[in-house]
């Protein structure tokens, strides 16, 4: 193998996953003393070059969201499936084969 580089490295190289579990970002956006810095919501968002109030626009796209919900249509009715639970799926089917299989293949 190769020795290793005679200087340290200019940043820290921190392990992918911390102690906790939390991994590498979560310790960066701990402040010292171990409290999270939250960020304050926005009040107020630009865009185009009109001011609008976020809590309204995050108040009508919900609004949006419970209008555009629309049941949807039964495509086909569903059957109750009468076969012995091992033929209900291909891999009991092939597991545990019926007599039946049997004669219908030397059909």
């Amino acid at each position: 193998m190769g020795d290793p580089p005679p200087w340290p490295p200019l940043f820290p190289l921190l392990p992918p996953v911390s102690p906790t579990g939390r991994g590498a970002a979560q310790r960066c956006a701990d402040t010292p003393k171990g409290r999270r810095r939250l960020l304050s919501a926005p009040k107020f968002i630009d865009i185009d070059g009109k001011r609008f109030v976020w809590r309204e626009l995050l108040q009508r796209r919900r609004e949006q969201l419970a209008a555009a919900r629309v049941e949807q249509p039964v495509l086909f009715e569903l059957k109750e499936d009468c076969r012995p639970i091992p033929e209900r799926t291909a891999a009991g089917r092939y597991g545990e084969p019926s007599l039946f299989a049997f004669i219908e293949r030397e059909r």
